[in-house]
């Protein structure tokens, strides 16, 4: 599918299932009282998600923006993410990165229902402008980092091996706990 404007995709009475989504610079809203699940989403200028059961994309996911709101289950991006701003709604909602990526601003996950980073020893993803997941649990695998900026985690999950590098700024943990797969490395 390709964007040639602004485009809101409400479904009712169903889940809404969308293939690889080409943006050429317009906006994606999806809404949807059931499940969301979308190929893929490159050159999307503001990708929004609200009212979901739940919303996977499978690939890739490049946009200028993405407002994650109002969704009950979890918000899974199974591919990689090239964000410059993401912005997260209070609510009880879960937010999985398993391909990695690079997010640009300063993220604020304030999402009650958790965050999960990687879900092997190699994924990787970066906040450029740092990270404070304070308002939910986490766990993480792979590596998160960024580009000299604080991160801030409450409760931490080790999942697999898992680096966590500020780039020499500060770093905030609450508790850590390693149990749930075994022996884990953090550094």
């Amino acid at each position: 599918v390709t964007l040639t404007a602004g485009v809101q995709l409400e479904a009712t009475n169903g889940a809404l299932s969308l293939g690889d989504v080409t943006g050429d610079a317009n906006n994606l809203t999806v809404e949807a009282n059931n499940d969301v699940t979308i190929a893929s989403v490159d050159d999307v200028n503001a990708l929004t998600v609200t009212d979901s059961a739940s919303t996977t994309i499978t690939g890739a996911t490049s946009a200028t923006s993405a407002v994650l709101t109002d969704t009950t289950g979890a918000v899974t991006f199974e591919g990689s993410v090239t964000l410059d701003t993401l912005t997260t709604a209070a609510e009880g909602y879960s937010l999985v990165f398993n391909g990695g990526g690079s997010v640009t601003n300063d993220v604020t996950l304030a999402n009650t229902g958790g965050v999960t980073f990687g879900d092997a020893d190699t994924d990787a993803i970066t906040f450029n402008g740092g990270l404070d997941t304070t308002a939910g649990a986490t766990s993480a695998r792979g590596t998160i980092s960024t580009s000299g900026d604080q991160i801030d985690l409450g409760v931490l999950t080790l999942t697999g091996d898992a680096t966590i590098d500020t780039g020499g700024a500060a770093l905030i943990v609450g508790t850590i706990d390693g149990t749930v797969s075994g022996q884990q490395t953090l550094s």
